[in-house]
Formats: structure tokens, C-alpha cells, sequence
């Protein structure tokens, strides 16, 4: 209704060439895909009487081309919902491809904009830059997988924390050629990490300082007793190194006082029945330091697999 075969041959005419792909019906009505090319033919005089047509059934190409179409599409998505950056490194020029996320991570508006290996290393804070150049290039040359953690400064300077993630891809001869990986804002996980470490550490600290022993202690099925954790002022009390009391602490208890044994255990006992607060006081027969008097509180929880810890 349009006719297209006129056009398409005044176009062969006009340019000497014309080259479609598009749909084309079987004489059983059935669609198939068609790389068509027309060319004038030419006579020993130069006149055009005629032209040669070239059709090509290309259906399952570009079905296969729809297919990675389709699934580079879903990474795509997959990547921008969960704010990941995706990236592709040249290793012949170490000119690089990245995503619109990618260039948002680091502060652009555009991943059209410029990027190159040595781009992102400016973009590395001085400090981690060595070392995040060392992880690069061992990836490259040992043909492992890149992953790292380093500080990055945005275009608009605020400083934030990476990870980065890639491996290298063969070519058909099965030469490295390029590497391709995702890259992940972790500022705010980092943050937390960093705020737990200190915390640790200013509890480390406290317990190491305190004259008492910090401790958690379970009871398991079967009555057997433990110690998860436990400051190393533990063996003052019960002459025990904390290493030791990790999967068994049941000599913790032959060193309790005969005579105050019973009363130890019971009340124990009753905190893990009742889920109240344990307070005792009993003596030690401490190997070292002979008979002491000890005073202890503790709050009972009751774990998901059914243990008691305080």
C-alpha cells in the first residue's frame, strides 16, 4: 500500500545499494525475518536492466540477538534497582564502558562522559590509591577474580566508600581481553562496620580496665555448660585461660566450693526456670591464689534453638 518496492528501487538506483532486514511473509502465510539486499545490475553499455536480489532467512539470529537484548535489559534493571554500577575495562588501552548507576556512584551525570582506568584511580583516595592499583593489576596478570574495598572522592567531593568486583573475559582466540564487574556504594554499610569496630574495641578496652570479669555462659541440652565469651580477667577467678572455657566449662564448676555447690547450681537453676535475674555469691578454690569469695550477676535469655545464655 505503500509502495515500498518502487522505493526501494529508486533507492538501489540513487546509491547503487539498498539493505533492509524486516519482515517477510511465506506463501503459507507464516512471518520470517529477511536480510534483503538489491543492487543494480548493469549492462556492457551501462544501462540498468535489471537488479539482483539477495534475501537471507535470519529468523534465529535475531531471535538470538532478542534474547541478549532481553537479558542484558533485566541486568540492567536488576543493577539500577539495587544501586549497582556496571563497568567494562578495554585491557588492550584500558579505555572503559560503564552504566548511568556506575557514573552516579561517583558523582557524574552521565555515563557518556569520559572514563578510563586511570579516571577511577584519580577518583581513589591517595591513601588506598597504591593499593587499589596493586589489586588491578595482580587481577590482570595472575587472570584472577577483582575484588576490594577502598574510599573514593566524588565529583562533587564528598568521600565515599566502594566496593568493586570484576573478572577478566576472553576473546575467541582466548586471549583476556577485556574485564567487566559491578562497583557498590557501601558508605553506610561501612559506616556501621566502623561504628561496631570502635564500640568493640571501647568494650575491650572497659573489660581489660574493670576490676570484674565479663562473661556469657550457656547451658547446652544435656546439661553441659560453655563459655562464648569471656574477658581474659576470667582466670583471676577460676584460674582458667578463656580459650578453655569456649566448648567446655564444666571445670569451672568442680573449682566452685564443695560446700557452696549445691547452692551454685541451684540457684542457676531457678534463674533458667524463671528467666529472672541470677545473683550469687560462693567461694573459688583458685589454684593460684587459694580460697576467694566471689560475687556474681547475671541475665538469663533463652536462644531460638532453646538454650539458656546469660
Amino acid at each position: 500500500a505503500r509502495d515500498l518496492p518502487a522505493q526501494v528501487l529508486a533507492q538501489a538506483l540513487a546509491e547503487g545499494r539498498f539493505s533492509h532486514e524486516g519482515y517477510r511473509l511465506r506463501k503459507d502465510g507464516s512471518k520470517f525475518w529477511a536480510s534483503v539486499t538489491i543492487t543494480p545490475y548493469v549492462d556492457d553499455q551501462g544501462l540498468t536492466v535489471g537488479f539482483v536480489k539477495v534475501t537471507q532467512d535470519i529468523t534465529e539470529r535475531k531471535q538470538a540477538d532478542e534474547a541478549r537484548q532481553e537479558a542484558e535489559e533485566r541486568l540492567s534493571n536488576a543493577l539500577r534497582w539495587s544501586h549497582t554500577g556496571g563497568w567494562d575495562l578495554n585491557l588492550r588501552d584500558f579505555s572503559a564502558h560503564r552504566t548511568l548507576e556506575h557514573a552516579q556512584i561517583f558523582g557524574h551525570k552521565e555515563a557518556r562522559s569520559a572514563w578510563s582506568q586511570a579516571i577511577f584511580l584519580d577518583h581513589v583516595v591517595p591513601e588506598d590509591r597504591d593499593r587499589v592499583r596493586k589489586f588491578v593489576q595482580d587481577a590482570i596478570t595472575r587472570h584472577t577474580e577483582l575484588n576490594f574495598e577502598c574510599r573514593i572522592r566524588r565529583a562533587d567531593g564528598a568521600l565515599r566508600w566502594i566496593w568493586v568486583v570484576g573478572g577478566q573475559i576472553t576473546d575467541a582466540q582466548g586471549q583476556a581481553s577485556r574485564m567487566s564487574g559491578i562497583v557498590r556504594d557501601i558508605t553506610e554499610r561501612k559506616g556501621v562496620e566502623i561504628a561496631l569496630r570502635e564500640e568493640r574495641d571501647m568494650f575491650a578496652t572497659i573489660v581489660a580496665t574493670v576490676p570484674m570479669v565479663i562473661c556469657s555462659f550457656i547451658r547446652q541440652p544435656g546439661g553441659r555448660w560453655s563459655f562464648p565469651f569471656a574477658g581474659p580477667e576470667i582466670r583471676q577467678i577460676y584460674g582458667f585461660e578463656a580459650s578453655e572455657l569456649v566448648e567446655d566449662a564444666s571445670g569451672i564448676f568442680e573449682r566452685v566450693h564443695p560446700d557452696d555447690r549445691a547452692h551454685f547450681l541451684a540457684t542457676l537453676r531457678d534463674s533458667g526456670t524463671t528467666m529472672t535475674h541470677w545473683r550469687a555469691e560462693f567461694r573459688v578454690n583458685h589454684p593460684g591464689r587459694g580460697k576467694i569469695w566471689v560475687e556474681a550477676h547475671a541475665a538469663p535469655f533463652r536462644e531460638p534453638d532453646g538454650n539458656i545464655l546469660w
